[in-house]
């Protein structure tokens, strides 16, 4: 009888360990898969990331691309400015000269318009013409 004891003891116990066992792969397949969705997640993470930093090293460069060309047009309004002021400085200085007599006698300039006055025209009517090539009349 101990014997039968004794080997349904061992049959609870090796059922016990099957069923820990059966837990254990299922556990392991769970994890498994959540490992995979994880490993899966994180791939667009990474392709996420790096179209970022593109559009970043992107953003970037066109950054500095704006800051030259505004500088540049910076320089450009300076330089325009500085231009205008010495026109105006050469037109103040040639203002307060009296004109000369050949300047006063000189023609107007081209760049102030000039009314015209245009000539009449007629239309007179001409002698009749006779059509030549394929496009004339049979005769």
């Amino acid at each position: 009888m101990v014997a039968v004891a004794f080997a349904w003891h061992l049959a609870q116990e090796l059922a016990d360990a099957r069923a820990q066992l059966a837990s254990a792969r299922g556990q392991i397949d769970k994890s498994r898969a959540d490992a995979k969705a994880v490993q899966g997640e994180l791939a667009e993470l990474r392709r996420d990331a790096s179209a970022a930093k593109l559009a970043t090293e992107q953003m970037q460069a066109d950054l500095t691309s704006a800051r030259s060309f505004l500088e540049a047009e910076k320089a450009v309004g300076a330089r325009l400015r500085d231009e205008l002021a010495k026109a105006k400085e050469q037109v103040a200085g040639t203002s307060r000269r009296s004109p000369s007599p050949a300047a006063q006698a000189a023609p107007p300039s081209p760049a102030l318009p000039m009314a015209v006055n245009p000539r009449p025209t007629v239309i007179k009517m001409g002698p009749p013409a006779t059509a030549v090539g394929a496009g004339s009349p049979a005769r």
